[in-house]
């Protein structure tokens, strides 16, 4: 067992323990190389958890409205947590990540899902970099899962009077207006009578 000693910016003297004498020798040099470009990183703060850093920053990382939110949160939870939690967040390498990017499509999940998740990802792990707890993210050189592109089929009017006459009477209308209107189903959903003024030629 070998030991490399340091002392970082402050004063303050650091070790870590290693197997092989040119292993401490390599790290002591990558050590005072940082120091001297001041982009020394203690240790000692890769050694958190995932899940530690991400309950601190997902206050932070995820905005926007409150239908994304959700997504995203869904995401980490189904899709990053399962597998990084127990992870120290200075341990994660770029093969970790490429890894990780083909267990989801594995199991079957969206091409866009993934590439979702990812961007969370790379933004908990830029936001570790930009707290000083690690030098640079692992979410570097990565491939991410291609996108296929689907030629988008149209129904004639005979199959969208075909669909329209198939379905339960309830949803007969909402079956033409989607049709023809090109609305989003959103949209389409939150259509009411008010929305209807036949005297104003909304029709």
């Amino acid at each position: 067992m070998w030991q490399a000693r340091w002392h970082d910016p402050a004063g303050r003297q650091h070790n870590q323990n290693f197997d092989r004498n040119v292993e401490a020798e390599r790290y002591l040099t990558t050590v005072e190389s940082r120091k001297l470009i001041g982009d020394y990183i203690d240790p000692k703060l890769g050694k958190m958890r995932f899940r530690e850093w991400w309950d601190q920053v997902e206050g932070t990382r995820i905005r926007g409205k409150p239908s994304t939110r959700k997504r995203d949160i869904w995401l980490v939870r189904s899709l990053i947590r399962p597998t990084f939690d127990d992870f120290p967040i200075g341990s994660v390498r770029p093969v970790t990540i490429h890894q990780w990017l083909a267990d989801p499509s594995d199991q079957g999940y969206a091409a866009s899902m993934v590439r979702m998740a990812y961007q969370i990802l790379a933004r908990i792990f830029d936001a570790a970099v930009e707290s000083g707890l690690l030098a640079r993210t692992p979410c570097r050189g990565t491939e991410l899962p291609k996108i296929e592109r689907t030629e988008m089929r149209f129904l004639s009017p005979g199959e969208i009077t075909s669909l329209a006459e198939s379905i339960h009477p309830r949803y007969r209308a909402l079956v033409l207006i989607g049709a023809y209107s090109g609305g989003r189903f959103g949209e389409l959903a939150a259509l009411d009578l008010d929305h209807y003024g036949p005297s104003r030629g909304d029709q």
